[in-house]
Formats: structure tokens, C-alpha cells, sequence
């Protein structure tokens, strides 16, 4: 299958995915090689492959890909039972007991997929096989409640990758090969936070724990995270922080200080 060749060829974990009629839910777990190398190639190799086999040409998916940032425990679990129900939602299959292109029967332990990270998920459950099916089949049945949805809306609202073309140029040079080239540096972003907030560069990027310093710092790894500047965990170690520290960083900055990043964003435009 294209979509398991393509993670295993850039080491990327899958937790869950549904196929649907016109598009497709994946949730994945990156290395350091950006997201959009991943859909770039998986979609250039099912291009090839969908024309090839339709004795077509020409574009096949409408747009880009959509993304957000998974961080939180509950949200993973809630967009774990938000993939798998979506056939059940688009009224394509009864009850969430019929058969469909997803993830869901392989964690019920009828289906067998060596591809499908399932560590993570099992883990919310218990471990015993027999128990986990069972809970995990309880907890994926109850219907998604309007809160639940309310935050699956704001989260991707908040965490969406900035995927457009203004902020990254992507060059196709083969089947298997893609090409990130940022259009913004992180020298940039920070000239640009040393000018709006007064603070020498080399203390944005230091270890100074002082309120003020840390304030800009966020920012500035904020910004270099939606701008594309490199993958997050190079921006974690030019700014000496851990992968996991960096995430909370920009999820804690876009909730808190969205409209401040908006309009640093269009200065660096």
C-alpha cells in the first residue's frame, strides 16, 4: 500500500486513519523531516498511480492537505474516536461494527496491520487484550458530544500547519523526492523580534529565564514554527530546548497571543 511505504520510507509513525470517498484521515507522528516532504510524496506517487490506472492526466485532489498539531492526551484520544467514526457521521456504514477502510477493526484485534503504531493508544486502556478491545470498543462508540466537537474546532483552528505557498516552495523532483526551501529564515524572525520588542538576539536565543526574555523567545519560536524556517525539532536545538518543551511553547503562544503572531506574521511577509 502507497501510504505505508511512503511512512516507513520517512521513518513516520501512524495512529489511526479512515479512508473516505473523497479524502482521507491520517493521524501521524513525524520524525525530523517536515510534514509536507510525507504528502508531497504520498500524493505525487497516488497521482501517478490513480492516472496510470484511470488512463487519465492532470491534478486529482483539490487544494492543499489540511493539518494540525496534535499536544494534548485528551485530544488524541478524541481524535482517535473522531477518524474512526467518520464513516458512521457520513451515514456509509449502520453502527461502527461494519467493515470499512480504517484503523478501528485492527484495534478491536480483528484485523491484523504490522504498519499501525498502536502503543500509544493502547496505553489509555488496559493492557490486557482481551479488556482493551473492550474498553477501547466502548470508548470509541460513544458519540462525540458538542463539546468534544467544539474543541476539535479549536484546536484546529489554533494548530493548523501553516501549509500555503506564502510560506513554503515546494519543488517535485522526482516520484520519491521533495524539496523544502523556506522562504524565511530564523535570522529574520529574530531581527524582527529584536526590533519590535528591544531585545538583543543573542538573549533571545540564550537561556536567560527572565519574564520578559522568555515572552519574546516563545514568539520567536512560534514564528519560526509557522513560517517553515525548519523542522521543529532544529529550531528546539538552536533555541536549547527539547522537542516536547518547544510543542507546548507554540500551542501555550497561539491560544494566548494569536492576534500578536498574526500581525508579526505580516510584517516578515
Amino acid at each position: 500500500m502507497l501510504l505505508f511505504e511512503t511512512l516507513d520510507k520517512f521513518s513516520a509513525k501512524i495512529h489511526a486513519y479512515c479512508l473516505m470517498p473523497n479524502h482521507i484521515h491520517l493521524l501521524l507522528e513525524v520524525s525530523s523531516l517536515p510534514l509536507s516532504n510525507i504528502m508531497h510524496c504520498l500524493s505525487c506517487r497516488y497521482v501517478k498511480y490513480f492516472n496510470k490506472t484511470h488512463q487519465r492526466s492532470g491534478h486529482l485532489f483539490q487544494g492543499r492537505f489540511k493539518s494540525i498539531v496534535v499536544l494534548r492526551d485528551q485530544y488524541f484520544l478524541t481524535l482517535i474516536r473522531y477518524i474512526h467514526q467518520n464513516p458512521l457521521r457520513a451515514k456509509l456504514i449502520q453502527t461502527l461494527d461494519t467493515p470499512w477502510f480504517s484503523s478501528h477493526f485492527t484495534y478491536l484485534g480483528l484485523e491484523t496491520n504490522d504498519n499501525l503504531t498502536q502503543e500509544l493508544v493502547r496505553s489509555y486502556f488496559n493492557p490486557d487484550t482481551a479488556s482493551f478491545a473492550q474498553e477501547y470498543k466502548t470508548y470509541i462508540s460513544d458519540k462525540l458530544d458538542k463539546n468534544e466537537i467544539e474543541c476539535l474546532l479549536k484546536q484546529e483552528k489554533l494548530n493548523r500547519h501553516s501549509e500555503s505557498e506564502t510560506f513554503i516552495k515546494v519543488t517535485v523532483l522526482s516520484e520519491n523526492s521533495v524539496r523544502i526551501e523556506p522562504l524565511y529564515s530564523l535570522e529574520k524572525i529574530l531581527i524582527l523580534c529584536e526590533k519590535e520588542f528591544r531585545v538583543d538576539r543573542s538573549l533571545i536565543v540564550g537561556t536567560s529565564r527572565k519574564p520578559e526574555i522568555l515572552h519574546v523567545r516563545n514568539i520567536a519560536i512560534t514564528l519560526a514554527y509557522l513560517m517553515k524556517t525548519d523542522s521543529l525539532k532544529k529550531i528546539s536545538e538552536r533555541f536549547s530546548k527539547s522537542y516536547t518543551d518547544s510543542s507546548r511553547v507554540v500551542n501555550a503562544t497561539l491560544q494566548e497571543k494569536l492576534f500578536l503572531i498574526n500581525k508579526l506574521k505580516k510584517k516578515l511577509c
